[in-house]
């Protein structure tokens, strides 16, 4: 796996990494991944070798300390998560970022070789991963199910995961045709201006093959509807 930052590659023997500024965020998930690995192996918190307290394995797992890297090692290591795995985590971020991009260049064997890496995970972020790579596929019944998993939580996503989730709302409304719909959940998702341009064409297109018309006849049709006053497009407001 390559490096995607400083917190992720591949240690030579005796280098630490320093975590004091990792996402918060991230390191809560970390945690929510070893306890559930802990309760599913029925481990208890005296049970691990490390040469930590109960007490700081409990605020690791809580996400309410950073740890050293070498002991999350340690704890990954005792509970059958491998390197490679806790480095994919802990770059969770990145890997979300790398498969938007890599889906609006059509690169879907990417995202599909990000699943891979983080699939034996279970959290919200993941789910996130995997929603991209089913709607990549056309696996729309997947795709359905594991959106509410997601949408449960959704006040609590920060923007950038929730504006992931907004893109799967549109493509999914857009598949079964609800284009009002999606076109309403289109003009949420606050974006940078060149992430707005993919999104822009993105949604003509798909809408377009949907008709089975043209995209510049869809685009001249919005144009005329909203010259009218029947609709208004204004990109980036809820």
């Amino acid at each position: 796996m390559k490096k995607r930052n400083d917190y992720v590659n591949y240690l030579k023997k005796g280098e630490t990494i320093d975590l004091v500024n990792l996402d918060p965020e991230i390191l809560g998930i970390i945690g929510i991944e070893l306890k559930r690995r802990r309760r599913k192996q029925s481990r208890t918190l005296d049970s691990f070798d490390c040469g930590c307290s109960i007490s700081y394995i409990s605020k690791i797992e809580n996400g309410k300390i950073t740890p050293k890297y070498s002991i999350l090692q340690e704890l990954c290591s005792e509970q059958g998560i491998s390197q490679i795995e806790l480095d994919a985590l802990i770059s969770v971020n990145n890997l979300l970022n790398d498969a938007i991009s890599a889906t609006f260049y059509k690169k879907y064997d990417l995202v599909n070789m990000y699943c891979e890496e983080i699939a034996h995970f279970d959290n919200y972020k993941v789910n996130l991963l995997k929603a991209i790579d089913y709607v990549n596929h056309d696996l729309w019944d997947e795709a359905l199910k594991i959106i509410p998993t997601i949408t449960i939580i959704e006040d609590k996503l920060v923007d950038a995961d929730y504006n992931i989730l907004l893109y799967l709302q549109m493509r999914i409304e857009n598949h079964f045709e609800n284009y009002l719909n999606a076109h309403s959940i289109y003009k949420q998702i606050k974006l940078n201006d060149n992430m707005i341009i993919y999104m822009h064409e993105e949604w003509f297109e798909s809408l377009a093959k949907d008709l089975k018309i043209s995209v510049i006849t869809t685009k001249r049709a919005y144009e005329d509807l909203e010259r009218d006053g029947y609709i208004e497009s204004i990109i980036g407001k809820g």
